[in-house]
């Protein structure tokens, strides 16, 4: 060790004032044939905020200078001063200066950065102001700590780029809509649309049908009662609090292994285009949040198709039918009890007079011509029903669709871009720190 005195002691000149603060370390030769020399180099070298490469005319391109250190910090060149020392050694100055230049190309190939390589002399003192003034103006900057901690940084962000891509991967539409239509034939909606469709029927005939067969129809179960989905409340509107208040389950049958299998087969592709490109730490992030468990899955489709109006308003043209089928049972009823009327008073030989329309009489014309209208009407209204129950069921695959999208989007897609989203924010600020 040898500390450089204050001013007036012996051995101190001005020169010595632009190294104020400078501790300089001489390490041990990294190309030592004992291993601990290089250890404690590389030790030490991790501590330093500024190197400074002395070779010699005979060592300048070692191997081992050039592999293991100028291109291992690459990222310092704002902190290192490579020297060409023994110049002296050197009798023709356009030697020093190819050797010189041959050592900056070396460097440069190394990816250390364009350097100025001095040339010096320890013995005849060739070079050495020079040196000095290099090192005094990195130390009267105070930044070189900064300048080795930027350099660190950069050199930790590069390496860990190989970890990331270049690129995060899109998902598609497509890829999108496989999933729900996957979810959706696991979570039962064809069944439910199937129920919906047929619960319109039913309902339809109950309530603007003919009214001496629509009590039939009182008599058939509700298709969406079976299945734990519907009531039958004077609104039509299902209440999503009140079914999950009251049934909390729905009562579909469980997915089949068919629909299992299509819902892994769709995660799998959605996982394997999400991951496509990306390292492999990242990639089995991606596919394991693509694949919740399956119970948890399950649940939720369930819950969304509870959660999900089956009904809503009744159509304006039952309560037209409802009132149009009551005036025609009305006249079918007049019309029969007088006819009735008219066959018990003709049994009983008492002429009675019937007045006619034209030349069918009044009573026959209620009779026949309600039923005949009755039947017409409810020929129209299954028409109308049929019609409307595709609506319907449009309607609610509509309902589901979105509700099957929530929990795709929750359980699957949601996780998966949250993965892309975290590495695209690495990716961009290893570059960030890269481009320093």
């Amino acid at each position: 060790r040898h500390h450089v005195g204050d001013p007036g002691q012996p051995g101190y000149d001005e020169s010595h004032e632009q190294l104020d603060g400078l501790v300089l370390i001489d390490l041990p030769d990294f190309d030592s044939r004992e291993m601990t020399h290089r250890v404690e180099a590389d030790r030490l070298l991790e501590r330093c905020d500024v190197f400074v490469w002395v070779t010699d005319p005979q060592k300048y391109a070692d191997a081992r200078l050039h592999e293991d250190y100028l291109a291992a910090l690459r990222d310092h060149q704002s902190v290192m001063i490579v020297v060409l020392n023994q110049v002296d050694r050197l009798a023709d100055p356009a030697a020093v200066r190819q050797i010189q230049a041959d050592l900056a190309g070396l460097a440069a190939a190394d990816g250390a950065g364009e350097f100025e390589v001095l040339g010096t002399s320890a013995l005849i003192g060739t070079g050495v102001d020079a040196l000095r003034a290099q090192i005094g103006e990195v130390v009267a900057a105070h930044t070189a700590a900064e300048q080795r901690l930027t350099g660190d940084l950069v050199a930790a962000s590069r390496s860990l780029m190989s970890a990331v891509a270049a690129d995060e991967p899109p998902l598609t539409e497509d890829i999108a809509a496989d999933l729900n239509r996957a979810l959706a034939q696991a979570a039962g909606i064809p069944v439910v649309l199937q129920a919906v469709e047929r619960d319109f029927l039913r309902q339809s005939k109950a309530r603007a049908g003919w009214p001496f067969t629509r009590w039939v129809s009182g008599l058939k179960p509700s298709p969406l009662r079976r299945l734990r989905l519907g009531d039958e409340s004077s609104t039509g509107v299902i209440s999503a609090e009140d079914v999950r208040a009251v049934l909390g389950r729905s009562s579909l049958p469980p997915a089949t292994p068919a629909a299992r299998s299509s819902v892994k087969l769709a995660t799998r592709s959605l996982s394997d285009a999400a991951s496509v490109g990306l390292p492999t730490l990242w990639a089995r992030a991606v596919d394991d949040a693509a694949n919740p468990t399956e119970d948890t899955l399950a649940d939720a489709l369930d819950q969304a198709v509870i959660n999900t109006p089956l009904r809503a308003n009744d159509p304006f043209w039952w309560s037209i039918f409802r009132f149009v089928h009551l005036l025609l049972a009305l006249c079918v009823l007049l019309g029969g009890a007088w006819l009735t009327a008219l066959a018990v008073s003709g049994w009983l030989q008492i002429d009675l007079e019937t007045p006619t329309w034209g030349v069918v009489p009044v009573p026959l014309a209620l009779f026949a011509g309600g039923i005949l209208a009755g039947i017409l009407l409810a020929a129209l209204a299954r028409v109308l029903a049929r019609s409307g129950a595709k609506r319907r069921r449009a309607a609610v695959e509509k309902r589901m669709d979105a509700a099957i999208s929530v929990v795709a989007k929750k359980h699957v897609r949601g996780p998966v871009s949250a993965v892309l989203k975290r590495h695209q924010q690495t990716r961009q600020q290893l570059q960030a720190a890269t481009s320093r």
